[in-house]
């Protein structure tokens, strides 16, 4: 088939074997959404892994989705515009730090060494190929427990993203917050709900950094009186 966009959301039935084959087959696909197929496991997450070519993935509430499995998902995803892992509670840093680009760039010896993001190929290099995803603009990690300042803080990397959804990502403190704010200049939309350990100290640095910023949800935090006003 010649399928681009395939929807499967809430289909309780469709299983790994349904899931291969539709990867497999349909080469050209480049948006699936998943949302919900909670009998999905890892045979469906690899093949998944092995589609270098999705520009969105939704991937919400899947249960057995692991970490260690979305890290590779991530990783092999560099096409990837827009990533919905919310609800997935398995999901955690490993899978967020992999989301941000990196080069592995091999020397004309053929040893590989990794470069920063920053870092461009140069005479002595013979090639170099990218893990993560450079394109990305929209994330969701809602309601993911797992996530951390050890993951957000790798964000900075993804300097495209323009929405970016943290709700009830309860382990988020100031330490990768602010990091995420100085950098992503593009945020639209910031989502961050339940995050009750941000302090003032995030609103600060979101007033002088997120000029483009038209949506933030600060509902259920923790942030004074004081600080709103500031910001506001």
């Amino acid at each position: 088939p010649a399928l681009e966009t395939l929807l499967l959301s809430n289909c309780d039935a469709v299983s790994d074997v349904a899931v291969v084959r539709g990867v497999l087959r349909c080469k050209g696909l480049s948006s699936l959404q998943l949302r919900g197929c909670t009998r999905l496991g890892p045979e469906a997450f690899e093949a998944i892994a092995l589609h270098s070519a999705f520009s969105s993935l939704d991937l919400s509430g899947l249960e057995r989705l692991t970490d260690a499995t979305a890290a590779r998902i991530a990783k092999t995803s560099t096409s990837l515009r827009s990533l919905n892992l919310s609800k997935c509670p398995l999901v955690g840093s490993s899978a967020v730090w992999h989301l941000g680009p990196s080069i592995q760039m091999l020397q004309r010896n053929d040893a590989e060494t990794p470069a920063s993001w920053e870092d461009e190929p140069d005479d002595a290099v013979a090639s170099h190929s990218v893990t993560g995803c450079p394109e990305l603009r929209v994330l969701s990690l809602s309601r993911c427990p797992l996530v951390s300042d050890t993951g957000a803080a790798r964000l900075v990397r993804c300097v495209l993203l323009e929405e970016l959804d943290l709700s009830f990502c309860t382990l988020l403190t100031d330490a990768s917050m602010c990091g995420v704010i100085n950098a992503l200049s593009s945020l639209r939309a910031l989502l961050l709900p339940g995050c009750r350990s941000l302090t003032d100290k995030t609103l600060k640095v979101l007033s002088r950094r997120a000029e483009r910023l038209e949506i933030l949800d600060v509902s259920h935090c923790s942030f004074s009186s004081a600080g709103l006003a500031a910001f506001l």
